[in-house]
């Protein structure tokens, strides 16, 4: 459920608003579960790869 409320609440973020904080940081504040937290942190981390071989950064 708490992955659920966490994308709900991620597409409606304004990026403008969001505070130079990490990633790791913000994820922590946002996420109690520590397995969703790994649900996130996996997810993001096969996005940042597929970016990287699809622009030839990686």
């Amino acid at each position: 459920m708490e992955l659920l409320k966490f994308f709900a609440k991620f597409v409606r973020i304004d990026a403008d608003s969001v505070p130079t904080i990490s990633v790791r940081s913000w994820i922590e504040q946002e996420l109690h579960d520590p397995m969703v937290r790994h649900i996130v942190y996996a997810m993001l981390h096969v996005d940042d790869l597929n970016r990287k071989q699809t622009t030839g950064l990686g």
